[in-house]
């Protein structure tokens, strides 16, 4: 997966991206990146959440973490019902909330955006990453560099 800088995985149902995770190295630069939709919406504010490493567990960007591509899952908040609605029966657009996406729509695009700024060539030196697979029995998770 040369040609791929990160993934950024939307798949918490309707409720609006409250969040990213950024290991300590990450931080700064994601805190620049972010900037200009920390405050896009009071009633929605965005946060950079500093964590140790980057890990996966079930979710779809798992297997690019395993691939030593960074993958990172929006964390979500809101009044959408997850566990009601998404990947449910009752997941049909009347349960998304228009205010929400729209939000969304933008935080994503600044988050596209700057990834593809970050080609993958320097995106390890970038965000001083090194992939923890193979070193903890493979459980696919990135670090950040010590």
């Amino acid at each position: 997966m040369p040609k791929i800088s990160a993934v950024l995985i939307h798949d918490g149902g309707t409720n609006y991206c409250a969040g990213i995770t950024a290991t300590p190295a990450m931080v700064k630069l994601f805190e620049e990146i972010f900037s200009p939709i920390v405050n896009l919406d009071p009633e929605m504010p965005f946060k950079v959440r500093e964590v140790k490493g980057l890990s996966g567990g079930g979710s779809d960007h798992a297997s690019f973490l395993q691939a030593d591509v960074p993958g990172f899952f929006w964390s979500q908040r809101g009044r959408a019902n997850y566990n009601h609605t998404h990947h449910t029966q009752f997941d049909t657009y009347d349960a998304a909330i228009p205010e929400y996406q729209k939000n969304s729509s933008i935080v994503i695009a600044v988050g596209r955006s700057a990834s593809r700024t970050c080609p993958r060539s320097s995106r390890a030196r970038t965000c001083a990453l090194r992939t923890a697979a193979g070193e903890d029995g493979g459980s696919g998770s990135i670090s950040p560099t010590t």
